[in-house]
């Protein structure tokens, strides 16, 4: 996803010679409003990329594993393989890709294929991820996505 610190942006656009204190928040109190509108945004934003992406599968193996599992404290996240948005890929692997502008004046037309953090997920051959936090036991998390998973579906257990 991508993020925007205006302070940031508006501080390397000022010339050194310019950037004193007094000046800088001269400058940065216009965009003040604006970085609070883009927070919000991007919190929107995530929460629709969530509610696009979760299935009502999911969100019950979820709910079940953080209700079951001893230690989980509501930490456990179950994502689908299919959970990847809208990405990005390099231009020597095959298949769609999202084309992203990469040229810095308007007039070019050049673009690339970028890959976005987050968005590549770890394997093919399985169905859906559960994460776990390093405090839970594996074989009790195992032991209820034996039982409630749908048959024939694969999946891993990454605990961080």
């Amino acid at each position: 996803m991508i993020n925007i610190d205006f302070q940031q942006y508006m501080t390397r656009m000022i010339p050194v010679y310019k950037r004193q204190t007094n000046r800088l928040k001269l400058f940065y109190w216009p965009f003040i409003a604006l970085q609070q509108l883009f927070d919000s945004f991007k919190e929107w934003r995530e929460d629709v990329y969530y509610r696009l992406n979760v299935t009502g599968q999911i969100l019950s193996m979820q709910s079940l594993l953080n209700r079951k599992v001893s230690g989980a404290n509501n930490k456990i996240l179950v994502k689908s393989y299919n959970d990847a948005g809208i990405w990005a890929q390099l231009i020597i692997e095959v298949g769609e890709s999202y084309r992203v502008d990469a040229s810095l004046s308007s007039e070019a037309t050049t673009t690339a294929n970028v890959a976005l953090e987050g968005e590549i997920v770890e394997s093919s051959e399985i169905d859906f991820y559960v994460y776990v936090p390093a405090t839970v036991n594996i074989y009790e998390v195992r032991k209820w996505v034996e039982n409630y998973k749908i048959a024939g579906k694969r999946y891993q257990i990454i605990q961080a």
